[in-house]
């Protein structure tokens, strides 16, 4: 007895059914007994990826060229250009499916199905199949804790790396300023990566006024994403040069120089201010308001009668931080002059008088006033009548202070003293004018030898 089958309405025996099977397969081979040609069609859906659908699935068939039937049990090799793709083999009606997953890198993506040659059929290879790739532009932030900061002061920067509102962790950027310098400083380039949750965060020192932007790199489905430029306002920091200097006589020069490292911007017309301190340390009270031309300078001179100390100071602005310069030191030590004696008093005109005289000075490791040797005095002479002073002599102290001078008279007037000073002493003047009286006519050839005093006596310096 045979047994029977059922294929919808129809019961049939096995020996049909096996005879049925035969007749709706195609024959594997041609009917001259040849191998066919392997024909492989490919398909993909979706037609391309991206970074919301980033794989497709490929389908395919195997069909025989010469007749047009499936190949049924053919192992397909697939391949794809900077991607992942699987293999597949065909089932029953030829037909195969695999998985594209790109890498996003690059596209459109080429995909290849090929076929070896076995039992029944030849080798073969498809067309290539390309699958585009669309890479998604991310959203990149970017912000600062501070938008206007001083000059070395950190900033914070943080912001956010996403796409369509999710973040998009582990991707590298770049923090990087529309300035390569600033000054002899360098704004070097920052890399980071972004975090689980597609944020980043860096903080650095202030160098100067630049706009910050974040670049992350191209990778996988998402193209380089760019920040907006933030615009970062920082005050630079200035630097004061400041020299003086007090000259015997009391003549006080100043001078110096505001510069700003970082820009070399010019300082025309900034204001910067003269300070006094008598001990350089307290006390300090504003002498002189000083006016930067030249791109950076400023000077003046004055009479300042007195020691103590000196600085410049620069307020500051909006675009320059405030400075104050090194404090100078003007020092000088008090000089003593005593009343000039003039012996004798009254003498023949063109005869020798004697000019005599002590010079002391404050030693501060006495604590007072004590002879002071070994200095030039200059001795004047002025006639009766007249303001002109005239250069009579030079003198030098001894050990103890004094000086003498026998010196002519060439007339009536007065003989007085002057002390120059030293590096660290005062000028000084004797406090009186010592008189001479001559007698007999002046003659001829008796004009006076005498030089003008070029340099007025100092006043009573303190």
């Amino acid at each position: 007895m045979s047994r029977t089958l059922s294929v919808g309405p129809l019961s049939i025996g096995v020996a049909g059914a096996l005879l049925l099977s035969s007749l709706s397969a195609a024959p594997a081979v041609a009917a001259e007994g040849d191998p066919v040609t392997p024909v492989i069609t490919l398909a993909a859906a979706p037609a391309s990826v991206d970074p919301e659908h980033p794989t497709a699935a490929i389908s395919g068939k195997v069909t025989a060229k010469e007749t047009g039937a499936p190949l049924p049990g053919v192992p397909v090799d697939l391949s794809a250009s900077w991607s992942e793709v699987t293999d597949a083999t065909t089932g029953e009606d030829g037909s195969f499916t695999a998985t594209l997953s790109p890498t996003g890198e690059e596209g459109p993506v080429p995909v290849t199905a090929r076929v070896a040659a076995a039992e029944g059929h030849s080798a073969g290879e498809s067309e290539p199949l390309y699958v585009a790739v669309q890479r998604g532009k991310p959203e990149v932030t970017l912000k600062a804790d501070h938008s206007k900061v001083d000059e070395g002061q950190p900033v914070t920067f943080t912001g956010k790396v996403a796409y369509k509102g999710a973040p998009l962790a582990n991707l590298p950027l770049t923090l990087d300023s529309s300035r390569f310098s600033c000054g002899s400083g360098y704004i070097h380039p920052v890399q980071l990566t972004t975090d689980a949750n597609g944020e980043y965060r860096h903080t650095a020192k202030a160098l100067c006024g630049t706009d910050y932007t974040v670049v992350t790199a191209g990778r996988g489905f998402y193209e380089s994403g760019r920040s907006a430029a933030l615009p970062l306002a920082v005050r630079q920091r200035s630097a004061l040069s400041f020299s003086a200097s007090l000259s015997a006589y009391g003549e006080f020069n100043a001078s110096g120089g505001i510069t700003v490292p970082t820009t070399s911007q010019s300082m025309n017309g900034k204001k910067v201010v003269l300070e006094y301190s008598y001990d350089g340390k307290t006390g300090w009270k504003a002498a002189k308001t000083l006016t930067v031309k030249d791109d950076h300078y400023f000077s003046t001179k004055f009479q300042v009668n007195y020691s103590g100390h000196w600085r410049v100071r620069f307020a500051g602005d909006t675009a320059v931080m405030p400075a104050t310069s090194p404090v100078r030191k003007t020092w000088r030590w008090n000089t003593r002059m005593s009343k000039i004696s003039v012996s004798p008093k009254s003498v023949r005109k063109n005869r020798y008088t004697t000019v005599r005289g002590t010079l002391t000075r404050y030693w501060p490791k006495l604590g007072r006033h004590s002879a002071y040797g070994g200095k030039k005095i200059r001795v004047i002479f002025r006639f009766k009548g007249k303001k002109t002073w005239y250069h009579a002599g030079w003198a030098t102290t001894d050990g103890k202070g004094r000086y003498t001078r026998k010196l002519r008279a060439y007339g009536d007037g007065y003989f007085a003293a002057v002390f120059a000073g030293t590096s660290d002493t005062w000028a000084s003047e004797t406090p009186n004018d010592g008189y001479v009286n001559t007698y007999a006519l002046r003659g001829p050839g008796d004009a006076s030898p005498l030089t003008v005093f070029s340099v007025q006596p100092p006043p009573n310096l303190p």
